[in-house]
C-alpha cells in the first residue's frame, strides 16, 4: 500500500512539473525588470527570449505602416544586436495596450516600460508638453528639424520628462493639416465647422478660438465620426490619416501645415535610470539613430501624402488667408497658454537664429 502511495506522489509531481512548464515562468531581475517566458508579441529579431536580461514593454497608438512603428523596430532591433541579445523590446502597435493616456499611466505606475506618442500626451504631468503643438511655433519643417538636432531640444525634452519619463528619440512626425468632408478656403469657413480635436487645451482651443464646433474623441473613433458625420473634419499629419484609412471618408485637405509634430519614445525614468549604463547609451543612440531614419524619410513622404490624398478622390486646397489665422489666434494663445511663452520666445529666436 505505501508503495502504491508513492509512486502516486511521485506521478502527480511529474504531471505539476510539466504543467508548470508549460505555462511559461516569470523571473524578476536585479533591476526590477521582468523576464517572461510566455507569450509575449514583438516586432524586433529576437530569436530567443531566455537570453534577454531585460525585457522592456514598447506600446503605441499606431498602425503598424506608421513611420513612428517603423522607427520603433528600428530601435528594437539595433538595441538587441548591440547589447548581444541582453535587452529586448517588445511592442505592441495600434492601442494594443489601451488608449495613449492609459499607457503613459501604465508607464508612470509602473505596469509598461515605455509609450510613445507625440510630446503633447504628455501635459497632464507637465503642462510644458503642450509647447510641442503650439500654432505656427515654426515656420517650417527645417526650423523644427534644426530643433531637434539642438542641445535646446535637449534641454526642453528633459524639463517635460521631469521625474517621470526619459524621453528619447525625439522625432519629426509631419505637418498636421486641416482634413474635412467640406472645404474650407478662408478664416470664415470654420464657423461651425464640426471639428474632431484631441483632448488637449493646446489641440482643442486654438480651433474652438477660431469658429469651429470642437468635440473631442478617440482617434480610433475618427472614421466612425466621419462616415457617420458626427464631425466634419479633423487635423493630423497625413501619413497618420492616409494609414488610418480617412481619405475614405475625408474630401478636402488644407494645407494649413499649423503644427510640425514631434513625437518620441517616453520611457520610464526609474526603468530606464535600474539599467547598466552601458545599455542606457546603446538605447539612447538606436532611439537617435531610429529618429534620424524618421526625419529624412518623413521629410520624402510629405509631397507623397499629399498626392495619395488626392489620387483618393480628395480636393487640396491651399487656404487664402491663412496669415489672417495666425494673427487672430496669436493674442489669444498668449493670453490661455502664459506658461508656454518663455519657451515660445527661445524656440523662435533658435529659430529666427538659422
Amino acid at each position: 500500500m505505501n508503495s502504491n502511495k508513492k509512486w502516486i506522489s511521485l506521478l502527480l509531481t511529474m504531471i505539476l512539473t510539466v504543467s508548470l512548464a508549460a505555462c511559461g515562468t516569470s523571473l524578476t531581475n536585479s533591476a526590477g525588470l521582468t523576464n517572461s517566458a510566455g507569450s509575449a508579441s514583438s516586432t524586433s529579431s529576437a530569436e530567443s527570449v531566455d537570453a534577454s536580461q531585460y525585457i522592456l514593454k514598447l506600446g503605441h497608438c499606431w498602425a503598424v505602416e506608421d513611420n513612428f512603428h517603423i522607427a520603433a523596430t528600428k530601435m528594437a532591433d539595433e538595441v538587441y544586436e548591440k547589447t548581444n541579445g541582453a535587452v529586448k523590446i517588445d511592442i505592441y502597435p495600434a492601442s494594443q495596450l489601451g488608449s495613449t493616456t492609459e499607457q503613459i499611466e501604465a508607464v508612470v505606475n509602473g505596469y509598461q516600460d515605455i509609450a510613445g506618442d507625440a510630446i503633447n500626451t504628455l501635459d497632464s504631468y507637465e503642462p510644458l508638453a503642450d509647447i510641442e503643438s503650439y500654432p505656427w511655433l515654426f515656420e517650417s519643417e527645417e526650423q523644427a528639424l534644426a530643433l531637434l538636432d539642438s542641445d535646446l531640444c535637449d534641454e526642453l525634452l528633459a524639463e517635460i520628462g521631469g521625474d517621470n519619463f526619459v524621453i528619447l528619440g525625439a522625432q519629426y512626425r509631419g505637418a498636421r493639416m486641416l482634413q474635412t468632408t467640406k472645404p474650407v478656403y478662408k478664416l470664415a469657413d470654420l464657423k461651425g465647422l464640426k471639428l474632431r480635436t484631441a483632448s488637449m487645451p493646446i489641440l482643442n482651443f486654438p480651433w474652438e478660438y477660431l469658429g469651429c464646433a470642437t468635440t473631442t474623441m478617440s482617434f480610433n473613433e475618427v472614421y466612425a465620426g466621419l462616415q457617420q458625420g458626427t464631425v466634419e473634419g479633423q487635423e493630423n499629419p497625413l501619413q497618420t490619416s492616409y494609414v488610418s484609412g480617412l481619405s475614405e471618408v475625408e474630401k478636402y485637405v488644407m494645407n494649413t501645415q499649423h503644427v510640425y509634430g514631434i513625437v518620441g519614445y517616453f520611457f520610464s525614468k526609474k526603468v530606464f535610470d535600474s539599467l547598466p549604463a552601458e545599455y542606457q547609451t546603446i538605447i539612447r543612440e538606436a532611439a537617435d539613430a531610429s529618429a534620424k531614419w524618421r526625419n529624412e524619410v518623413q521629410i520624402a513622404n510629405e509631397a507623397e501624402y499629399v498626392q495619395l490624398f488626392i489620387d483618393a478622390g480628395c480636393t487640396y486646397i491651399e487656404v487664402e488667408d491663412l496669415d489672417e489665422w495666425k494673427t487672430t489666434l496669436a493674442p489669444a494663445l498668449e493670453k490661455e497658454f502664459p506658461h508656454l511663452q518663455p519657451w515660445v520666445s527661445r524656440i523662435k529666436e533658435f529659430c529666427a537664429s538659422m
